[in-house]
Formats: structure tokens, sequence, C-alpha cells
């Protein structure tokens, strides 16, 4: 190859490089216009019922993830062994303007409230 020739094809190979040099500044505009696409998808795409305010029923047939809670073994309610508390009755304060109340308590309420 001679140097006239080599210098031809060096100078088509510049021309050609200058052109796709001119295509960048579109080519990456297309490309942070579809990153930005991208992005809005993903974040549509992204949202339930929890985080939007959309109706449970568009979540669509999507498994909830399992609970991280380890089973103790133990059966649920109460416990073998354990007494437990119920609710007392216990009698209706009196009202502090009756005159009842001066007097000496009755020996039972007829009125009786829950105490918890």
């Amino acid at each position: 190859m001679t140097p006239e020739e080599e210098i031809e094809s060096l100078k088509a190979e510049n021309a050609a490089l200058r052109a796709q040099v001119s295509e960048l500044p579109l080519l990456r505009a297309q490309v942070t216009a579809l990153v930005a696409r991208v992005q809005e998808l993903e974040a549509r795409a992204a949202k339930d019922s929890h985080n939007s305010g959309k109706p449970p029923s568009s979540d669509g047939l999507q498994r909830r993830t399992k609970s991280l809670r380890t089973p103790s073994g133990k059966k649920a309610g109460g416990q073998l062994g354990h007494r437990g508390r119920r609710c007392t009755w216990w009698p209706r304060p009196t009202p502090w303007w009756s005159t009842a109340r001066r007097s000496a308590p009755p020996a039972r309420a007829r009125s009786t409230r829950r105490r918890w």
C-alpha cells in the first residue's frame, strides 16, 4: 500500500468516525429518555394496595411472604397449669350526693358492676 492510498483510507475512516461522533448527542438524549421511562414503569409496577391508593383486589394473585416468626411449639390459647383470672363483680358505688353514703354501707348492694 502506498502512502497516498493509506492517507486516502485514513481520510475515509476519519469521515466515517466524524459521522458517528455527530450522532452521539442524539443517542445520549434517547438513552436518558429511555432510562427515565424504565424508572417510571418500575415504580408503577412496584405499587400495590399497601403503598398506593389501589384497592386490595387489584394486587393480583401473588403469594404473600411467609412470616419470619418461628413457632414455639405451644398450643394456642391458655396453657396447662395457668390458673387465669376472671373479672369479678363489685358493688356499684353510691353517688356522693346520696344520703345512703353518709350512713352505714349496706351488706350487699343490689346494683353491681364488672371489675376487670
